[in-house]
This record gives C-alpha cells, sequence and structure tokens, in this order.
C-alpha cells in the first residue's frame, strides 16, 4: 500500500509517472503476459529491465544504466559520457533529465571578478586547518558528544582526516576530508581555518565551491563565521559521484561579509558503522547570483547526432524519453505526463563506443540530474 497525503504527492517530482510505473506492472502481473522462464530470468540479481506498454500489449526491454550524473556545467567533461555498447547491433539509448532544486543554481564561478579565497594549491595548504594557535575554530563546532582530537573536532566514536590531493578540479590541488563513524548513530565532524586579516566580501553575492562527491548519502555543511561569530552556510546533500559545482547566498541573520574570520566544513549525517571521503576545491566569492531559470531545449547528441526537446524543464519537473514509447514531460505532482513532440530515431547506440553529449541553450542553471541508460527487447 501507499500512505501518503494528496498534498503531499502533488509535491513530489515525479508522483504521476511513479504511479503509471505501477499501475503497468499491475495490469502486466494480472493478464499473465511472460511464462515462466522469462519471470525467472528477471529475478537475477543486478538484471534492471523496463516495462513498455503498447497497442499491442506488454514489452520487456533490458536495462543497463550509467551511473547518475549531476551536471553543473556544460564544460566538455561533467556533460559528456563514453558509452559501450556491447552488443552485435545498435540498441536504444534511454534519457532521464530532472532539474535539482537548489535556492541559487546558477552563478558566475568562472567570472574573473571572482575572488578565490581558499585554493588548497600549496602542498601545505590543509596545515590551516589544524586546531590551535590562533585556529580556535572549535568554538562553532556544535554537536553531541563532542570530542577534541588531534585531527580536530568529532563526535565520541567518530574519526577524521585532511590533507591536500593532487586530484583537483581546478589548478593543482584539493583537500581530501575523509571521515570514519565507528558507532551505531549518525556521525559528525567539522575543521576550519582561521584568516589571520578578516576578509572583506561585502561587494559579494555568493559562494561558490567544487565538491567530488562519493554518493555516501552524508551532508557536507560549508559555513563562514565573521568576528562576531554570525554565519552563513550551506549544506549539501553528498548524494552525487564526481565533481558538482555548488553555490549559496552570501547572507546569514546579522552576518557581517565585510569582517569574515573564519571558513568551516562540517560532515553531518555519516552513515553509522560507515565511511565517507570527497575532495573540495576552490572556493570562490562570487560578484554575482542568479535564481535557476530553468533548463531551456535540452538536447542529447549521440555521435554526433543531435536531439533537441522543444521545451523548457523547470525545477522538479522531468523530462524522459527512450526510442520506444516517446519522449515525456513530466509536471511536479500527480498531473499527467504530456508528450513532447520530436523525432527520437537519433538515440541509438553503435556497437562498440559511443560519445553522447548533453546540451541546452541560454544561461545552463547546474544541479541537472542526467541519466542515460541502454535498453534492448527481452526476446523471449
Amino acid at each position: 500500500s501507499i500512505e501518503c497525503s494528496r498534498q503531499s504527492l502533488e509535491a513530489l517530482p515525479q508522483a504521476r509517472r511513479t504511479f503509471e510505473m505501477l499501475a503497468r506492472y499491475e495490469r502486466c502481473r494480472e493478464a499473465g503476459s511472460f511464462p515462466e522462464d522469462v519471470l525467472a530470468r528477471m529475478q537475477e540479481p543486478g538484471r534492471d529491465f523496463r516495462l513498455l506498454e503498447g497497442a499491442d500489449g506488454f514489452e520487456l526491454y533490458r536495462a543497463v544504466y550509467e551511473e547518475p550524473r549531476t551536471v553543473d556545467a556544460l564544460d566538455g567533461e561533467v556533460n559528456v559520457w563514453r558509452i559501450t555498447n556491447d552488443l552485435d547491433e545498435p540498441c536504444d539509448l534511454g534519457v532521464e533529465v530532472i532539474p535539482g532544486q537548489r535556492e541559487v543554481a546558477y552563478a558566475g564561478y568562472e567570472d574573473p571578478a571572482a575572488l578565490t579565497i581558499e585554493s588548497f594549491d600549496p602542498a601545505d595548504a590543509a596545515d590551516a586547518y589544524v586546531l590551535g594557535g590562533g585556529n580556535q575554530y572549535e568554538q562553532y563546532v556544535m554537536g553531541n558528544q563532542k570530542e577534541i582530537t588531534d585531527t580536530g573536532v568529532v563526535m565520541a566514536g567518530v574519526t577524521q582526516s585532511f590533507e591536500t590531493s593532487d586530484e583537483a578540479k581546478v589548478g593543482e590541488r584539493s583537500l581530501a576530508y575523509a571521515a570514519t563513524n565507528d558507532t551505531d548513530l549518525r556521525g559528525w565532524t567539522g575543521i576550519g581555518r582561521h584568516f589571520d586579516e578578516p576578509l572583506d566580501l561585502s561587494g559579494y553575492a555568493g559562494i561558490g565551491l567544487w565538491i567530488r562527491g562519493d554518493a555516501g548519502y552524508e551532508k557536507l555543511r560549508v559555513q563562514l563565521r565573521d568576528t562576531q561569530g554570525r554565519y552563513c552556510d550551506h549544506l549539501a546533500a553528498i548524494d552525487f559521484e564526481g565533481w558538482s559545482l555548488h553555490t549559496f547566498p552570501l547572507q546569514g541573520e546579522g552576518f557581517d561579509a565585510s569582517q569574515v574570520e573564519y571558513l568551516l566544513f562540517y560532515f553531518n549525517n555519516i552513515t553509522r558503522r560507515e565511511s565517507v571521503a570527497i575532495l573540495i576545491d576552490d572556493v570562490r566569492a562570487l560578484p554575482d547570483l542568479n535564481a535557476a531559470t530553468g533548463v531551456h531545449s535540452p538536447a542529447v547528441v549521440v555521435n554526433g547526432e543531435r536531439t533537441e526537446f522543444p521545451t523548457t524543464l523547470e525545477a522538479g519537473q522531468a523530462l524522459t524519453c527512450t526510442r520506444a514509447d516517446g519522449a515525456m514531460l513530466w509536471p511536479v505532482g500527480m498531473e499527467p505526463g504530456r508528450p513532447v513532440d520530436v523525432d527520437i530515431s537519433a538515440l541509438r547506440l553503435q556497437p562498440g563506443d559511443n560519445t553522447v553529449v548533453f546540451e541546452a541553450a541560454g544561461a545552463f542553471p547546474g544541479d541537472v540530474s542526467v541519466l542515460l541508460y541502454r535498453m534492448w527487447p527481452v526476446r523471449q
């Protein structure tokens, strides 16, 4: 059963699509559409399938998914996939595009007027985060079972480490930040650095930084403190793998951006008996922040052949597309999906290696989840 209020469903991205999928599987089950040998193949661990329904009945497809990816910039790296089709014939490419709902998703991170306040490029950059001397960030790290250790502030039973890494998104190095939770509770840690001369960021609108996630579902809090201890911060859910650009407004209750004294990073929500590890790179003060304006005319280019979808995706909406059932735009909540009129015959992967590029028109908001997968009919 599903126990949920209609009001909650109306706020849930892809709610209607989920219910339609459940109904389709129920109709297929009741119709007994597939023989026992096909059902047995579906139970093999690690295999995924897609069930489609057309005028001639139900069609079952094998599906092999690429790792979900958050596209924050159309930079020729994060928006490009190399996908190998190991079949002896072409197969379909399935596409799902879902804009995120960050409060601020587009920023001038590459603007020449942006100010880098932490690059981690010097080999000894991590030394600035060692507790002691003029660096008394522990006063700002709050949490249950708080302990102060040689590596900083942690919850009892949690350990942490930080050091510079040669793997970087910008420049030469990044900060490798990791923690291990040996308790049966959700764990936390914290590190920070002190600026000998307070930074004057009053002329800037926001903060941006790159995070390479580990999909561990921990949370990273990025926080600035002024000389009076007032703060502004951003909580990033690390539900992604790879590099992702995060931006947030430079504002907080009473926060004085002209007197920034500390920069802190906290791990929150570390799963019990688990370890997490991320990279952090180039923290910049940004001159402008622009609220997300939607993803305009999203396009998928397969081996040079472009398929552009004539629509705009707002936060929480979804575009789904397979050659088997066409392109659909799914509004938030229980409103039915709407077909998108577009020729998708180019969404085919040839045997061997294929290059797939995701593109969009106009200002790109970032925080766009893109899922690609191979699919082909199950032969009975």
